[in-house]
């Protein structure tokens, strides 16, 4: 069975400002964005590390159209997560949906879709010896990524729980 991964703009911007994207998000083989993510991460506003990656895109990832109506329960979200969710529910139990934001995380739960988030894939590549977690933790905290003290010892709690320690 093909799993499918579609990753939210929030994930993407996160990791291109820490230089991590392509050691975290590669190892999946494909990553799927929807048009409407794609044009988030080319945004004037949008972080410049990801304006610049997403400007010369890797072999890993594939843009596919949005959706043609967004499931009635993302309205109250902002495109790129609405679309996004929408394509992860057509696949439902073979996708797994990178996503940040608590809002579009409540819908996608709901939903029963499986998710993982940026700090969930920092601390799993920490555990695989792939990524110093401290390390990469402050270069998270200084793009502005707002976390949670228990959240963080959560994340740290799954990295040195897959490492043994």
């Amino acid at each position: 069975m093909t799993r499918l991964v579609v990753s939210d703009t929030s994930v993407l911007s996160a990791l291109a400002e820490t230089e991590l994207i392509e050691g975290l998000l590669s190892c999946f083989g494909t990553v799927t964005i929807t048009q409407a993510v794609f044009d988030e991460c080319s945004h004037e506003r949008a972080p410049l590390a990801l304006r610049e990656w997403i400007a010369n895109p890797p072999d890993w990832l594939n843009v596919v159209g949005d959706p043609v109506d967004y499931l009635p329960v993302t309205r109250t979200l902002g495109d790129g997560e609405a679309s996004s969710i929408t394509l992860a529910w057509s696949w439902r139990s073979e996708c797994l949906l990178l996503l940040d934001e608590r809002r579009g995380r409540r819908v996608a739960d709901g939903l029963g879709l499986q998710m993982t988030s940026t700090l969930a894939l920092i601390a799993q590549a920490g555990a695989r010896g792939e990524v110093d977690f401290d390390e990469a933790l402050i270069r998270l905290n200084a793009t502005g990524f707002r976390l949670s003290d228990s959240v963080i010892a959560e994340a740290r709690k799954m990295a040195e729980s897959h490492n043994g320690n």
